[in-house]
């Protein structure tokens, strides 16, 4: 890892004429290089401040997706949804669940029925 001088030296090196610049600016208007600097200094912070509350966020969303997983497997590993318990299941059990009523989707009235034969063609 480069030293903080070194890093300085290498912008120097690849932005020579903007290096002038500055320097000038800094001896000609000070006033102005103040205000460049604080604007420099701003934007860097709302960056820093930017990447904090990203870093903030992710990590809040990321204990949530896992505190829900903890509550979906403490519901489901052992617990039916009525509080009592279930027998465990070996790998490779399936179970079906199926609602005790389904309610037609569509009414009597839609649509009509269409019988229909299979057509066999019959080839020379």
């Amino acid at each position: 890892m480069k030293s903080f001088l070194g890093t300085i030296l290498d912008a120097i090196v690849r932005n020579p004429l903007t290096t002038i610049f500055v320097v000038l600016l800094m001896v000609a208007a000070p006033g102005i290089f103040g205000v460049f600097a604080v604007i420099i200094i701003v934007m860097m912070l709302l960056g820093l401040l930017s990447w904090a509350m990203l870093v903030w966020r992710l990590r809040r969303v990321q204990r949530e997706a896992e505190e829900q997983m903890r509550n979906h497997a403490g519901t489901g590993a052992g617990r039916t949804s009525g509080g009592g318990y279930r027998r465990a299941r070996n790998e490779g059990d399936v179970t079906v669940h199926t609602p005790a009523h389904q309610e037609k989707r569509v009414s009597e009235t839609v649509g009509e029925y269409v019988d229909f034969k299979e057509v066999k063609e019959e080839r020379d």
